[in-house]
């Protein structure tokens, strides 16, 4: 009920703004959910990376040190997914207290959505961190 709640609030202000705050509104939602996107790619592509990195396996390597080797390219992935997640929360959510329209109705819409972005990134960073430093030792205890 409360989220139907906050985006009826967030339709009030949309509707009572001018039409350049809601141009800027939405070229600012464009750009925010650009960001979003790339974030979604790189969070994707540094889960996939050892399914991909698997097929490329040198015939002399072991499955366990590849595998390991992998979380560092889900380390890495997940790193530029983060500046992805911090640009689109510098974009949405503003540091200061402030009390425009225009803001706080870009605050009520990514705030939420901001949080898991950033969560998940953070997860994803552990996960390839693990990855990188037991990998080996993770594939030899389940093969």
């Amino acid at each position: 009920m409360l989220e139907n709640d906050q985006t009826q609030t967030n339709r009030d202000i949309y509707n009572k703004l001018e039409p350049s705050a809601k141009e800027w509104i939405d070229n600012e939602t464009k750009i925010i959910d650009s960001e979003l996107k790339k974030w979604k790619i790189l969070i994707a592509l540094a889960l996939l990376s050892p399914l991909f990195l698997l097929l490329l396996k040198p015939v002399n390597e072991s499955i366990g040190m590849w595998v390991q080797r992998s979380g560092a390219i889900i380390v890495v992935l997940a790193l530029l997914a983060e500046i992805k997640a911090i640009s689109a929360e510098r974009l949405a959510i503003t540091s200061e207290m402030s009390f425009l329209y225009c803001n706080i109705y870009l605050n009520n819409k990514y705030k939420k959505k901001v949080k898991i972005v950033t969560f998940a990134t953070y997860f994803v960073v552990a996960i390839g961190t693990l990855i990188w430093g037991y990998g080996d030792i993770l594939v030899s205890f389940f093969h």
